[in-house]
């Protein structure tokens, strides 16, 4: 993904927050303005549909059921659009982080890369190196002895050599 989709679809996100932040401040005024008018209404003599359903009907001393609604509601209402505020403020923060993170990831993923790169190539050459450096003591030592006992000297070395790196190895990875 190219640098610029990944801020095209970034800049989307806090377009859709801050959208969605706009429509909950407005459900949550549609919601109080719903609590007023029916807290306003007067309720009508006689039969209320609670008393139909067994319940005691409201009378001058309980408001209702809509009145103490409104009157939560309004106390609760600084507190409640704080946490909304807070949510869709973290929400936000969040995006910013991982604007920044991205960068800094990818950034952090090419130097890793290229630092296993390097590394490859250098124990390809160290691999090399100790391949000639064995090939000549084989031959100075084929020169010297017969090239079967020189085979074997130098196998030797190898197998030694092999142990101690293997050793190192284990060593440090503990």
């Amino acid at each position: 993904m190219t640098e610029k989709t990944r801020e095209k679809e970034q800049d989307a996100l806090k377009v859709d927050i801050a959208s969605l932040r706009a429509e909950m401040a407005a459900l949550a005024m549609g919601v109080k303005k719903l609590t007023e008018t029916k807290a306003a209404e007067p309720h009508a003599e006689g039969e209320h549909e609670t008393t139909q359903l067994g319940f005691p009907a409201h009378s001058e001393q309980d408001p209702g059921v809509w009145a103490d609604f409104q009157h939560k509601l309004n106390e609760a209402w600084p507190r409640t659009m704080n946490v909304i505020t807070t949510i869709l403020d973290i929400g936000t923060a969040l995006l910013h982080l991982v604007e920044g993170e991205g960068r800094i990831l990818r950034r952090s993923v090419m130097r890793l890369g290229w630092a296993v790169a390097f590394i490859a190539a250098a124990s390809l050459l160290v691999l090399a190196a100790a391949g000639f450096f064995l090939l000549g003591i084989y031959q100075y030592l084929a020169s010297q002895m017969s090239p079967a006992a020189a085979a074997l000297l130098v196998s030797l070395l190898a197998f030694v050599l092999t142990l101690i790196f293997a050793g190192l190895a284990k060593w440090q990875t503990r």
